[in-house]
């Protein structure tokens, strides 16, 4: 998957809150104004982030703590250089010139920090996040001889929470903040709020408050309700998404989560259907763009049965837990499925699986018929069946606390 868009239409913020909530792992690129920030993701966890605006090193913070002098970094860069770079220069610190651990590990998350809640302030620009597993994105191009990385990673959550707690004054990292690291300084936006700072109007928590998770998001989200012309192409449709996601996040919804989640599959497929996952089978629940000759297309649906354990075009998705765009193979319960839906046999099918409380709890099966255009740009729906499982199982949770509460009473 790789999601491209504007800083103005999604922040840092919200991208953050995708990758953490989706346990994504790859790497993020934000470009503003002649400045590149890249962020390494695994697991949804920050491990890496640099900008062309910091460019302090570990040995360079590690000197300024006075947790080694000079002679013993230099030591250490010479270790690493006849071993071929093979080892992190915290690594070495650690192994070779008894620098403690935790120490390291101190340091890198200061540097870390630093880096992420600078660009924050990028308020303008674009961003292309890259789904990548993390053997192949620790590319030895993408780091440096005095590269920093951390093993556990920060949680974007964290991230967020401290940076709303830090909003308005500025960190005592390297140098402190400089205004180039910020778009505006100083700046008074709509809601009160110095802009670069984030998302304008958006109060951050006070240390040691409990924070909604899904009220942050919807703020971030801001008001308005920028709707999206046509079917979105590649990375556009951002704006959409913000509505959708602010509608998915709503308390009311309750128990409207399926047919939002069909309401948002219309901007990208004809014709969809969703199943849900139960021990033995696939279950119909809801369809639109379905057609049938004989009564209700929704009887139809309801009726359908698909068995899990089975091979058919579910399985794969139902294995990974990801979605994936297919060219099915029309033979033995794929045969099955396109007899029941009609209109012949796809070329495509977008199948996207919502996880809940880590299982697949129910799958959105999609394609073009009768047409034969191709699926394309499914990203910003792939981010949304992965918020939906996160509200459903926000929900789950609710109703249990409700139950228990009136078991009490």
């Amino acid at each position: 998957m790789s999601l491209v868009g504007n800083l103005e239409d999604l922040g840092l913020g919200e991208i953050l809150q995708i990758v953490s909530l989706s346990r994504k792992s790859g790497i993020l690129r934000l470009r503003s104004r002649g400045r590149e920030g890249t962020i390494l993701f695994r697991l949804g966890q920050v491990i890496h982030a640099t900008s062309t605006t910091r460019h302090e090193s570990i040995g360079e913070a590690l000197i300024r703590r006075g947790s080694i002098d000079p002679a013993k970094l230099r030591g250490a860069l010479s270790l690493q250089e006849r071993e071929g770079f093979r080892d992190r220069l915290g690594t070495i610190l650690v192994q070779y010139f008894d620098v403690s651990a935790s120490v390291i590990d101190e340091v890198v998350r200061e540097l870390i920090e630093d880096v992420v809640y600078a660009l924050f302030g990028w308020v303008e620009g674009t961003f292309e996040f890259e789904l990548r597993e993390m053997a192949e994105a620790l590319d030895p191009a993408l780091m440096d001889p005095m590269q920093f990385m951390l093993d556990q990673g920060l949680n974007p959550q964290y991230l967020l929470m401290e940076r709303s707690r830090l909003a308005g004054g500025k960190r005592g990292g390297a140098g402190g903040e400089s205004s180039h690291d910020r778009d505006v300084e100083g700046k008074p936006g709509p809601g009160g709020v110095p802009e670069g700072s984030g998302r304008e109007g958006v109060e951050g928590p006070s240390p040691g408050e409990l924070v909604n998770l899904g009220d942050l998001l919807r703020r971030e989200l801001g008001d308005d309700t920028a709707s999206s012309a046509g079917r979105p192409e590649g990375g556009s449709g951002m704006a959409l998404l913000h509505s959708m996601l602010r509608e998915l996040n709503d308390p009311a919804l309750e128990g409207g989560i399926t047919l939002l989640v069909l309401r948002y599959a219309a901007e990208f497929v004809d014709r969809a259907v969703i199943f849900q996952v139960r021990d033995d089978d696939l279950v119909g629940l809801g369809q639109f763009g379905i057609t049938d000759r004989q009564g209700p297309a929704d009887s139809l649906i309801r009726n359908l049965r698909i068995p899990r354990h089975e091979p058919s075009l579910f399985s794969g998705v139902m294995e990974a837990g990801h979605p994936a765009v297919l060219r099915p193979e029309p033979a033995g319960l794929n045969s099955f499925l396109f007899e029941r839906l009609g209109d012949g046999i796809p070329d495509e099918v977008f199948v996207g699986p919502i996880v809940s409380g880590g299982n697949v709890v129910a799958l959105l099966y999609g394609d073009n018929l009768p047409g034969r255009t191709s699926i394309g740009g499914t990203e910003p729906l792939e981010i949304f069946l992965s918020q939906a499982g996160v509200a459903m199982e926000k929900a789950l949770l609710e109703r249990k606390l409700k139950e228990n509460s009136r078991g009490r009473a």
